[in-house]
């Protein structure tokens, strides 16, 4: 009867062992998880502020190019601001498509993976 309930303690022991370390396993994969999000999103904003950057000199040469084409620098200021409010306008009207979708998609599958 001894040796039945040491046995049973001892599986106890292990079977609670077996438990705790499938929780710390979860936990560190979630870890990685959200530092790989991390560094994504570092890696996003540095490469978005030299996109904007880029895209900033690219406008003001074309409002420049525009301005002597044109013959007059508010012309040229007119257009690319048309162009700019349309593009805007069109973005916004596909915000769902290529915005939101994608992103829901990327979170579901970090959810899944985790799994």
């Amino acid at each position: 009867m001894a040796d039945l309930l040491h046995s049973v303690g001892e599986n106890y022991y292990y079977v609670n062992k077996i438990v705790q370390n499938k929780i710390e396993l979860q936990k560190l994969a979630v870890v990685e998880s959200a530092a790989d999000v991390a560094g994504k999103l570092v890696l996003f904003t540095i490469l978005s502020i030299f996109a904007l950057i880029v895209f900033v000199m690219g406008l003001v040469g074309l409002i420049v190019h525009l301005s002597t084409a044109l013959g007059s620098m508010l012309y040229s200021l007119g257009v690319v601001s048309a162009v700019l409010v349309l593009l805007m306008v069109i973005i916004f009207s596909m915000k769902e498509r290529l915005f939101i979708r994608p992103v829901r998609m990327f979170f579901h599958s970090l959810v899944t993976q985790i799994d």
